[in-house]
């Protein structure tokens, strides 16, 4: 017997199936014989003889263990899953002991979900035998259906130290290392499995897919290939070639494969993700809407779609829709939490502060550590002023997985908290906290030349500009300028074109200055032709000439004057200003567009400092400059708003609506708030001089 075993585990299949019938020809009811035998049978897929040979060993022995539990294998091979657990199960009665046993049952287990099931049943298996290889990858996958890349590898190793032969494991292996972001191992040991098992289609899918993140689209795109050689898999072969053309940036290319894809089963929601991102990428989000909308049409029950076209109306600002959305989807699920929790952040920003803490708690029973839901909390409770509260959740949150924008909020609210009671040395250094880090576009604010007024002064403006006058609003940062805008875009025929000069959208001076010309001098014809490129972008931004557009500047430089002077001498100049002070304290605790970081209140003074300057230079400018008192406009915006009102040409300005920030929150820090942190900040004040 030892004999053939030898060869059997040898790999020489033939050679001991030979032997085999040799031995059973002899002794028929060999029992071990006929177990041996049946296992080399269920390996070549001959799974009836398995089981005919299985049931004649029963008759011999019926009280062994090993031999239902062979026969369980089989059903499981059979895809019997109810008759394999009835064989596991009867195995256990004959042998408590029997941890393949438990090993089989924690596989159904795992395969429909049930994950503490499944890793108690290994652990039961382990606990019988150690150095049991099945159980140590079963174990794996229970961690790696948890995310628990770390955990995965550690018993998926040792079972690949144990049977170093078997492709599943090595294939397992490889998907643990890539959870664990080692893609080098995760190629080694998917290659392992392939080599040992040249069928597993999806440790072949996994490794093209590996080499597309490593950015080697031409090697996943043979491996792909391959794969697209087995009927079954060509759908994700074809997927697959889609990726490895979009991560080479050719979209057309992506989207025929994802297409091709789609064709054979249209049931891949992430395939349709894809070719949605690509249509987006392209400029066409329309496209990408009616993607999912004639998807949902065919298939209305598809929850992954319906989630990611309620994602992506959000992602377009279509709030009122992508409300529906999630609505649907929370009627037709219920337990939906990632419903629940934008449903959450939708009625928060609604004001709809009782609903949006009812998902809150619907979202938290699966999703207890997501900060979004947890910022929902601090909100509410800084809103209905519970300091305590505020300060307990922020303290909680220290032990959450935070991105780096969340971490800056943390310190925002932090920050906020310890102002409200008079903390501000800890409140300037969470503000300070919220700063660092961020990415800075800032421009300069050089000091201008002393001979800048002349100079602006000799400039020839175009006797009769074309067009309506254009009306630009300034401010600067921590000025709350942004609260103006939102005012004015409140007012009956008033536009308010936001300034594209941090993206490379906008095709006017105002993006791309050229600040040398502008001082040397521009011709009637040159300054003409800047006037009417302005006006054809302010047209392509969506300004008109029956709508008073009013152009929010965020760059201001007073070198942008000598071209104000020469190509729009009727222009009117709206300036947001506040008390220095405040604004650099706004500025520090709220931030303001991206590009503007504070992480320094000395510096910050010091370019504020210069801006004003900038400003300031505005009065020699022979311009109509209208400066307007942020703070008096937005608490009497008929009465103290009359000039700003009349540079708009409106007889006077609608309150409109409250402006309050996400949670109900204030959006900035009142009027004088700047005296309670006289000392702290006693330097950076010093440095902005009236």
């Amino acid at each position: 017997m030892k004999e053939i075993v030898q060869l059997h585990l040898s790999g020489r299949l033939d050679e001991a199936a030979a032997a085999y019938r040799e031995l059973l020809s002899r002794e028929p009811g060999n029992v071990d014989g006929l177990r041996l035998y049946a296992v080399l049978q269920r390996q070549r897929g001959e799974l009836a003889e398995a089981t005919r040979l299985l049931e004649t060993a029963r008759t011999v022995a019926p009280q062994r263990g090993d031999l239902v539990l062979e026969l369980a294998g089989v059903r499981f091979l059979e895809q019997d899953y109810a008759g394999a657990a009835a064989q596991a199960q009867a195995a256990l009665v004959l042998d408590p002991n029997l941890g393949g046993a438990h090993s089989l049952l924690g596989q159904l287990d795992l395969m429909h979900g049930r994950l503490a099931e499944a890793e108690t049943r290994f652990r039961t298996a382990l606990r019988a035998d150690e150095n049991d290889p099945t159980a140590l990858t079963g174990l794996g996958h229970v961690f790696l259906e948890r995310e628990d890349g770390e955990s995965a590898l550690r018993y998926l190793t040792r079972a690949a130290e144990l049977n170093p032969h078997e492709g599943l494991i090595q294939f397992a292996l490889g998907r643990a290392f890539r959870a664990h972001g080692n893609a080098a191992f995760a190629e080694q040991a998917l290659g392992n499995a392939l080599r040992l098992r040249p069928e597993l289609h999806g440790a072949r899918l996994l490794l093209g897919q590996v080499l597309v993140e490593q950015g080697r689209a031409a090697e996943a795109e043979a491996q792909f290939a391959v794969l697209g050689e087995a009927p079954a898999w060509r759908r994700a072969a074809l997927a697959g070639l889609g990726d490895a053309a979009r991560s080479q940036g050719r979209l057309e290319m992506a989207m025929q494969r994802y297409r091709e894809s789609l064709a054979v089963d249209a049931q891949q929601p992430l395939v349709l993700q894809a070719l949605a991102w690509c249509l987006l990428q392209r400029g066409d989000a329309d496209a990408a809407v009616a993607l999912y909308t004639d998807h949902l049409a065919a298939h209305p029950g598809d929850r992954v779609i319906l989630a990611a076209l309620a994602e992506l109306q959000m992602g377009l600002g279509r709030a009122e829709t992508a409300q529906e959305l999630w609505h649907e989807l929370i009627a037709r699920h219920p337990d939906d939490a990632l419903a629940a929790l934008r449903l959450a952040l939708l009625c928060e920003r609604n004001g709809e502060y009782a609903d949006a803490m009812s998902y809150v708690q619907r979202a938290a029973q699966q999703f207890p550590r997501d900060p979004e839901l947890a910022f929902i909390r601090i909100r509410t409770a800084l809103r209905e002023g519970d300091r305590a509260r505020a300060l307990e959740l922020l303290e909680a949150l220290r032990g959450f997985r935070l991105d780096a924008g969340q971490a800056r909020l943390a310190s925002h609210y932090r920050g906020l908290v310890h102002d409200q009671v008079g903390e501000v040395a800890q409140a300037v250094a969470y503000w300070c906290d919220s700063h660092r880090d961020l990415p800075a576009q800032v421009h300069a604010q050089e000091a201008l030349p002393a001979e800048f007024a002349a100079q602006v002064a000799a400039v020839q403006a175009l006797a009769a500009p074309e067009g309506r006058a254009p009306v630009f609003l300034l401010g600067l940062p921590g000025s709350e300028v942004e609260r103006i805008a939102a005012l004015l875009m409140e007012q009956d025929g008033v536009q308010v074109l936001r300034d594209r000069s941090m993206m490379p959208l906008r095709q006017d001076d105002f993006a791309a200055p050229d600040f040398a010309a502008y001082a040397a001098g521009l011709p009637a014809e040159d300054a003409a032709a800047r006037r009417a490129r302005y006006l054809a972008e302010r047209r392509r931004l969506g300004g008109d000439e029956a709508t008073a557009s009013v152009d929010w500047l965020l760059r201001w430089d007073a070198r942008f004057l000598p071209l104000l002077r020469a190509a729009f001498p009727d222009a009117t100049l709206i300036v947001a200003e506040r008390d220095p002070r405040d604004t650099l304290l706004t500025w520090l605790a709220y931030g303001w567009m991206p590009g503007f970081p504070l992480p320094d209140p000395a510096a910050g003074a010091a370019w504020l400092q210069r801006a004003r300057a900038h400003l300031a230079a505005l009065d020699d400018g022979g311009l109509k400059v209208v400066r307007v008192d942020v703070d008096a406009v937005l608490a009497d915006p008929v009465g103290a708003g009359q000039a700003l009102a009349a540079a708009v040409g409106l007889p006077a300005l609608v309150p409109g609506r409250p402006h309050l920030g996400l949670g109900g929150l204030g959006l900035g820090l009142p009027r004088g708030r700047w005296r309670a942190y006289e000392d702290e900040l006693a330097a950076a004040f010093a440095a902005l001089r009236s």
